[in-house]
């Protein structure tokens, strides 16, 4: 008897080239842009079986998309050196001095990075990375949008908008059209703005943001009814959004209801109790309704939650004013320009309440530091 004995060379040989095919076929869809079906076939290939090579186009993959978590499971699948911190494994091996990677790569892997440090808040790390994208020949609107939300975030508005406006060019995206809005009411430009809320909202986009910006914009442009609708559209979802309160209560203001303004604003205080901003605004709606005590309790409050704030102690100020209590608002003056002197708006208020008080010639003086005129 002889027994059979099989050459495993062959089975290996064929198991090898059944990898290889797979391989060839994934990166032939990788070539013609076909990513999403080049993913399936991976994610099929790799239920079967695991191949380090596989792990790593979908790495590449899922980094090209943005998908940093899967991106960084997959390389470490790989076993790629160094993954084990993957944000630093990027930025060596592909933004470090002599980096070697391919420029395809590296356009998305700085996308990528782009990407992450913008949702880490930075800014200004996010935009460097993304330029550097760019430079790779990395277009579209989703980049135009991030460089523009790059440079809103570091207050550069003007170019912001230049960038936003590229990307809503090419893409009907609602989110770009919001984007854009929020830009040019940065630049008090507010009928733009509405304009680009409201195609966002053509385009299916409907949030408490957008409401909210939208009513920001109707209110700036004096259309207070129409401010008021946005606001209570979105109080009905977010009732206990500080903003969305505090915005609904001054609108109330602006329209004279001031009892449904101070249910609004005690609805938030009691929720945010510590939020000076809306101490401030409900002393402003007290003084409506002649309440000066409590308007300066709540003006007081306001500046112990928030000590530095000159509007606060301004407001405070030209209550105590506008109800004769001359001699302590100019104490409240002299407090001010202790700390800053070069302060034109509190300089002419003391100027009007010291020829209040009939002393002219120390109005006089007040109100040329106010002009610039003296030292």
């Amino acid at each position: 008897m002889f027994a059979i004995i099989k050459n495993p060379w062959y089975s290996l040989k064929k198991a090898a080239r059944r990898s290889n095919w797979w391989l060839y076929g994934i990166r032939s869809l990788i070539r013609v842009g076909a990513d999403n079906q080049a993913l399936r076939l991976i994610e099929k290939r790799l239920a079967v079986t695991e191949d380090p090579a596989l792990h790593l186009e979908a790495g590449k993959l899922y980094l090209k998309k943005g998908h940093l978590e899967k991106a960084a499971w997959h390389h470490r699948r790989a076993r790629v050196a160094g993954t084990d911190n993957f944000m630093q494994w990027l930025e060596d091996y592909y933004a470090g001095d002599g980096a070697a990677a391919p420029s395809n790569e590296r356009r998305w892997a700085f996308y990528a990075l782009g990407s992450w440090y913008l949702a880490s808040g930075n800014a200004e790390k996010a935009l460097e990375y993304y330029d550097r994208a760019a430079m790779l020949g990395l277009r579209g609107p989703a980049m135009a949008n991030n460089k523009a939300l790059c440079l809103l975030e570091l207050g550069r508005c003007h170019e912001a908008v230049l960038y936003f406006l590229k990307a809503i060019k090419s893409t009907s995206d609602p989110v770009v059209a919001a984007n854009t809005g929020l830009a040019l009411a940065k630049l008090d430009r507010y009928e733009e703005a509405l304009a680009y809320y409201e195609l966002a909202q053509r385009r299916g986009l409907n949030t408490n943001a957008l409401l909210n910006n939208k009513g920001y914009a109707l209110y700036h442009l004096g259309r207070f009814e129409e401010a008021l609708l946005c606001w209570e559209m979105s109080f009905r979802t977010a009732s206990d959004d500080p903003v969305v309160l505090n915005n609904l209560a001054t609108c109330y203001v602006a329209l004279g209801r001031y009892d449904e303004a101070l249910e609004r604003y005690r609805l938030a205080l009691e929720l945010y109790a510590t939020d000076a901003a809306l101490h401030n605004n409900l002393a402003r709606c007290l003084e409506e309704l002649e309440r000066v005590d409590e308007a300066l309790a709540h003006y007081e409050r306001a500046l112990q939650l928030d000590p530095a704030n000159e509007t606060y102690l301004y407001n405070k100020i030209a209550c105590l004013a506008r109800h004769g209590r001359t001699d302590e608002a100019i104490t409240a003056c002299d407090h001010i320009l202790a700390h800053a002197p070069a302060n034109a708006r509190v300089w002419r208020l003391r100027g009007d309440l010291l020829t209040r008080m009939g002393r002219a010639d120390e109005a006089v003086d007040a109100y040329n530091r106010a002009y610039g005129l003296t030292g």
